[in-house]
């Protein structure tokens, strides 16, 4: 019996030290970085309004491998307007009224990790920027985890467009989309087709709007059909917002993964989301005026705002 103490404490001294170790820095190999192809996004009819409804308060060590556990991080909740001469859509619906009922459906961990704050519901943003729920063609998801899809308890019937992916593991996640698919449950769903090939080093894509302005890549990993937004801005720039893929800026600039429990909490394929991170990165890095948009990055929904 006393081996098996011995054999008792050394498992759980290796298992502190890998949980300790999940959270240190550790950068991804991403290659060479290859010359900017010279891409230049189309000259742009796009209103682009950035709706921020709310945040969560947590730690830069929960976002990102080699985070500070002494600082304190404002992870971002809410959406992008987009109103073209063609139609007006809104990526991501950010937190809705119903605020504390939908936190209660966090994991444990998470509700411990983080503090809210709601500042107005998506509905609400909306009106201030002089638009009706009825005026949109359609709310288009990043990917259906509820802080992406609470806002659409306000908005009416509007129709919400998806992956075929993400529709199914919207459907059939249990107990993980259970409350996406509550206030989904009201709406339309469209599947998106992604059948104008490939876009910026990824293999499919869907120009939304016909003009090159708003191209949507199919991008699994995070969840089974996560996508990935490329916004032509007004200035020239491309803004990609990359829905959960990284929590914060970092995991792309580095680029780094999030630390190993958050990781096997929240992503459905790691190693694809790792991919991800690389892709994303050498873009980023080759490419001047590709602005990165992190969905909870503050600094990134500041550069839409500019």
């Amino acid at each position: 019996m006393k081996w098996f103490g011995v054999i008792g404490v050394l498992l759980l001294g290796l298992g502190a030290a890998w949980l300790l170790a999940s959270f240190r820095l550790a950068i991804i190999p991403a290659g060479p970085i290859p010359a900017w192809d010279g891409f230049r996004a189309p000259a742009s009819p796009l209103e682009v309004t950035p709706l921020l409804t709310g945040s969560l308060q947590s730690r830069a060590a929960m976002a990102f491998r080699g985070g500070r556990f002494s600082e304190e991080r404002e992870f971002v909740v809410g959406g992008l307007l987009l109103q073209h001469p063609r139609g007006s859509v809104l990526i991501d619906a950010g937190f809705g009224g119903a605020l504390a009922e939908h936190l209660k459906t966090l994991p444990w961990m998470m509700r411990r990790a983080t503090r809210e704050r709601l500042d107005l519901p998506m509905a609400e943003a909306l009106a201030r920027a002089g638009v009706v729920p009825e005026a949109l063609d359609a709310v288009i998801l990043t990917h259906a985890h509820w802080d992406h899809v609470s806002g659409l308890d306000g908005l009416g019937k509007v129709t919400v467009k998806l992956t075929a992916a993400e529709r199914r593991f919207l459907l059939d996640g249990g107990r993980t989309t259970a409350l996406a698919r509550g206030v989904i449950a009201q709406h339309d769903l469209e599947t998106i087709a992604f059948n104008d090939g490939p876009y910026r080093g990824f293999e499919r894509s869907h120009d939304y709007f016909g003009d090159g302005t708003l191209v949507l890549v199919s991008a699994p990993g995070r969840t089974p059909g996560s996508l990935i937004a490329f916004v032509a801005l007004p200035d020239g720039r491309q803004a990609v917002l990359i829905g959960d893929i990284a929590w914060q800026l970092e995991g792309i600039e580095l680029p780094v993964e999030r630390p190993a429990p958050l990781q096997a909490m929240v992503d459905a394929d790691p190693l694809a989301n790792r991919q991800l991170l690389v892709t994303l990165h050498r873009l980023h890095m080759s490419d001047p005026r590709v602005v990165i948009v992190p969905a909870h990055d503050a600094r990134g929904w500041a550069e839409l705002a500019n």
